[in-house]
């Protein structure tokens, strides 16, 4: 959390600032309640973090529509893997705090970034002349 509030000085434009500002100090916050009390953080956590996968997953089913000719479908699959793991730790929500949390982000988090990598190179390629 104190690194992102850190790093929020560097972003080029005033609401990049306050976006990163308060996700810092949400961090902050969500590690400051895991060192005091593990166990109900932990649960609160899993709650949040399956909300938070089910939007993000919403929004990225949203933007693969606007950007398909750059990999949406890569992004489509990405959204659609958030939005189930989402569901996923809510039906088995408090027991998933730990396995299910932990697959959900790891295939969560690859798909997405290969959906950064593979968009970033072709944004490049089109960028340099021919």
């Amino acid at each position: 959390g104190f690194a992102e509030i850190v790093q929020a000085f560097g972003s080029p434009h005033w609401s990049g600032v306050i976006w990163r500002l308060l996700i810092g100090v949400l961090y902050a916050i969500g590690g400051g309640a895991l060192v005091a009390d593990p166990l109900a953080a932990s649960s609160v956590l899993t709650l949040a973090f399956a909300a938070a996968l089910i939007a993000s997953g919403a929004v990225r089913l949203f933007l693969a529509v606007k950007h398909w000719q750059r990999l949406g479908w890569l992004l489509f699959a990405s959204g659609i893997v958030g939005i189930l793991g989402g569901l996923v730790i809510l039906l088995k929500w408090p027991l998933s705090g730990l396995w299910v949390l932990c697959l959900a982000v790891g295939i969560d988090l690859i798909l997405h970034g290969i959906w950064w990598v593979a968009s970033s190179w072709i944004a490049r390629e089109e960028r340099q002349p021919e």
